[in-house]
């Protein structure tokens, strides 16, 4: 009994050079996959970390002076139309407030980048930052929903007590709201430390033998709370409105559609996780 030796070529025999014309002599995913990684030219893009920082401080300049003159002129207009237009406009204020406050934090992390995230501030500085900042986004995004839910209350609504109570009721829900906005982000803050190092720098330093667990919960917390509880509240009060006013045979149906899609794109790619 005799056994002959298998005398075809391996596949990792005459790949290293093959020229194009060899592509045809490949038979089997194995010899494809060894000529696709040793024949043709790897293609690497990388940006260096000086021109990273040069592109995110470019970046927050921009929504900085954007977000500073737009936020104060929405104030300004909002305080003076808060008589006559009805406190309706008293979720555009606060929400207002809000993103200033959010654009009024860009500096600090402005600074952290282009200094390769040390954190030059201190201790208490480092904390308070994070807190005002999240502080801020949660009550800009719920402002946001309550604007949504009231216009379609005041616009469905024929209660008497409604009529009656709405601007109290509405003080009352911004408060709330300022409120749940800045208990919220505490969890997460308490454990935001001041690291001491050759360059300190401020991280989140959860205990180590729950660090997975707390920065799991951190996440979640922030991407429920902050994305997906009020963005489908948000669409559905929004579309409800829009529909109503069309039925109705406003003028400004049509114009409430473009706005309930302008306010959907703009909220998703502002807060989408």
């Amino acid at each position: 009994m005799s056994v002959k030796d298998n005398m075809a070529p391996a596949p990792t025999e005459g790949f290293t050079t093959a020229p194009a014309s060899d592509f045809g002599e490949i038979h089997n995913w194995n010899e494809l996959l060894y000529f696709f990684n040793h024949t043709l030219p790897e293609c690497h893009m990388e940006l260096r970390e000086d021109t990273k920082h040069v592109i995110l401080f470019v970046l927050y300049l921009a929504i900085f002076v954007v977000g500073l003159v737009e936020n104060l002129l929405v104030i300004w207009v909002s305080w003076r139309c808060l008589g006559r237009a009805g406190l309706l406009n008293l979720y555009v204020l606060n929400m207002a407030i809000a993103d200033l406050g959010i654009v009024l934090s860009l500096p600090v992390w402005m600074l952290e980048v282009m200094l390769d995230y040390t954190w030059l501030w201190g201790s208490f500085s480092c904390r308070f930052t994070h807190y005002f900042y999240f502080a801020n986004m949660y009550s800009s995004i719920f402002f946001l929903v309550c604007l949504s839910i009231d216009r379609y209350i005041t616009l469905t609504s024929t209660s008497p007590s409604w009529q009656r109570h709405q601007h109290r009721m509405r003080r009352a829900v911004c408060a709330g709201v300022w409120v749940l906005s800045a208990i919220i982000p505490l969890p997460e803050v308490v454990h935001i430390q001041l690291v001491e190092s050759s360059e300190p720098m401020c991280l989140f330093m959860a205990p180590f033998e729950t660090y997975s667990t707390w920065a799991l919960a951190v996440a979640m917390c922030t991407t429920i709370l902050g994305f997906l509880l009020p963005f489908p509240l948000m669409v559905v009060f929004n579309v409800l409105t829009a529909c109503r006013l069309r039925q109705a045979g406003w003028p400004e149906g049509r114009r409430h559609c473009l706005l309930v899609c302008a306010y959907v794109v703009i909220f998703a790619i502002c807060w989408l996780p």
